[in-house]
């Protein structure tokens, strides 16, 4: 399993850096394998997907935003695969760009609409799964009795996860915009109005959950949170993120009998953005 190949060594050193080691290289390979790209394609992913996430932070000068609009015109590997895959070659129909190439050929959709579905996944494929990692690593490493109580039952580990896209949801918010004139909570919103829908103001809403700001393993209907979106703007790659995580941990807690935070002199920092909710840096000391 790819994700005990990575925790191994850092689980025989008794140490790990787990954003750089663990979250953010192994949804990439993920992403890989599923496109049909061969594992070292996926710092091109990680990278290419940092980026595009980077643009609607709110910190990139103008000159980087074109830097990275001038970045993302080139597919690199995915657009080499898709091509190889249209002349018929590999990847197969097995994989999201076979998949994408034969819906092609069979006319269902056309070029441009698989190259943006392409790009769509490859720029948001990461990201999610990533931050999520890292959260609930987190949230485990700060409580030890919580960890314990998810060795002992661990078919809780999915309801862990969704309490924890809930309390620390891996996007701060996304931009809308007002349709219509409106209000919220008598605040007057014209049509048109730019807004930011914030994920975490509604996650701990205390009229929706009750004592919001805990992680609830008893909690009913966990997955009623807002933390991948909603409706149509639900994120496609939820059900991917959840069963990621959910392995991830699954995995770190049955190799390890405790870890916790390795608390640098610094604290623990997220990457500066409106919308990404990114750990730069998780260490870890992991106890066998």
């Amino acid at each position: 399993m790819v994700i005990d190949a990575a925790l191994s060594p850092q689980v025989d050193r008794g140490a790990v850096e787990w954003m750089g080691e663990i979250a953010e290289p192994l949804p990439t390979v993920v992403l890989a394998r599923i496109l049909g790209l061969p594992d070292e394609t996926a710092p091109f992913l990680k990278e290419f997907g940092y980026a595009s996430v980077e643009q609607i932070g709110g910190f990139a000068s103008e000159e980087r935003c074109g830097e990275i609009r001038t970045r993302m015109t080139d597919l690199g590997p995915v657009a080499d695969a898709y091509g190889r895959a249209r002349n018929g070659e590999s990847p197969g129909s097995d994989t999201v760009i076979g998949a994408c190439a034969d819906a092609v050929t069979a006319g269902d959709i056309d070029d441009f609409e698989a190259i943006s579905i392409l790009l769509l996944l490859v720029s948001a494929g990461s990201e999610s799964t990533t931050s999520l990692i890292g959260t609930g690593a987190r949230i485990l490493a700060e409580d030890l009795v919580l960890q314990q109580r998810l060795r002992e039952s661990p078919e809780l580990l999915a309801t862990f996860v969704e309490e924890a896209c809930r309390v620390d949801p891996p996007f701060r918010g996304h931009y809308r915009r007002a349709t219509r004139d409106t209000s919220l909570n008598g605040v007057a919103i014209p049509a048109g109005a730019r807004i930011v829908l914030l994920w975490p103001a509604a996650n701990r809403d205390s009229a929706s959950f009750e004592h919001p700001d805990e992680i609830d393993l008893g909690r009913q209907s966990p997955r009623d949170h807002v933390g991948f979106g909603w409706g149509i703007h639900l994120c496609v790659g939820a059900p991917l993120a959840r069963l990621e995580a959910r392995l991830v941990f699954e995995r770190l807690l049955a190799r390890t009998s405790q870890f916790e935070v390795d608390l640098p002199m610094r604290g623990l920092s997220h990457h500066q953005s409106l919308m990404i909710r990114r750990l730069v840096e998780l260490p870890l000391i992991l106890h066998q």
